[in-house]
């Protein structure tokens, strides 16, 4: 049995409904492979890092059956809703419940099971888990058909989200197949422009420093680095470079380059984090 399985990845899609399809939540956490092996067990995150010692309440997990690889995902709950901060750093002062939600099987008695349709890897992962589900180990729950309803449902109670599965797709490591799509609730802001980090050799730009208002008060917010093309980013790099200033227009944890405040942006976000940041800002545009 491999020592990590790079995990199967969704592309970006829109609410729709099939029958081919099965519908899940998408959970706002840390996407987690479960390897379980002498008597053992490991967390291994998507990009190959050992989870298992930062989240001590779930030894149990070693006792599920030897040559059995999980896909799921770690979430923190707290008062019943997904916190993606609490999962980050654990507080004294908050209540959090570290759950693994399983949502798929990849490997059982030692043989890889990735290449069977879905479904039926589904069936293998309802037999495996369901003499050891508890209050931190849960089966993911599924809908069938009706997806643009289950995303109005996931977006009302301000979850992130949900996947889209083809119910025959086979299990693709590393790869990002249109057989899985992820279709995600995202809020936008107006953001102030205040500066830009460099890019390399100081050519261009890498991300752009935002500031917005929050509560009537203009406040820095973030970066932003993804969301432009090549040819617009040098278009506003050079819109950029005749507004430079020497200080920023509102106090600034970073190092950068600060501009004149005239222009504004629209940013597609999930969430403000715990300390007034942007979490997952994507550039839409600029704004008059």
């Amino acid at each position: 049995m491999p020592y990590f399985i790079s995990p199967m990845l969704a592309v970006l899609g829109s609410p729709f409904d099939s029958e081919d399809y099965i519908y899940e939540l998408k959970w706002d956490g840390y996407r987690a492979l479960l390897f379980c092996e002498e008597g053992s067990y490991r967390l291994m995150s998507r990009n190959s890092v050992d989870l298992s010692e930062q989240y001590p309440e779930l030894k149990f997990l070693s006792r599920l059956p030897e040559g059995v690889v999980l896909d799921g995902e770690l979430v923190a709950l707290v008062e019943g809703k997904p916190d993606f901060e609490s999962l980050k750093s654990r507080s004294q002062d908050v209540k959090t419940h570290i759950i693994y939600f399983a949502f798929d099987l990849l490997y059982k008695d030692f043989e890889s099971r990735m290449m069977l349709p879905l479904m039926e890897r589904k069936k293998y992962l309802e037999q495996v888990l369901a003499p050891h589900l508890q209050e931190q180990l849960v089966l993911n729950q599924y809908i069938e058909t009706q997806g643009k309803l289950f995303f109005e449902k996931a977006r009302e109670q301000g979850l992130e989200g949900i996947i889209a599965k083809d119910r025959m797709s086979v299990y693709i490591p590393g790869k990002r197949e249109s057989t899985w799509k992820k279709i995600k609730r995202s809020l936008e802001i107006y953001c102030l422009i205040i500066g830009f980090t460099p890019g390399e050799d100081g050519i261009g730009f890498k991300n752009l420093i935002l500031a917005s208002e929050i509560n009537g008060e203009l406040k820095y917010v973030g970066r932003v680095g993804t969301g432009f093309s090549q040819a617009f980013k040098e278009e506003l790099y050079y819109s950029m470079h005749r507004l430079i200033v020497n200080t920023p227009l509102v106090p600034c944890p970073e190092q950068g380059i600060w501009i004149k405040p005239e222009l504004f942006c629209k940013i597609r976000y999930a969430e403000f984090t715990n300390a007034g940041i942007l979490r997952a800002p994507v550039f839409k545009s600029l704004a008059a």
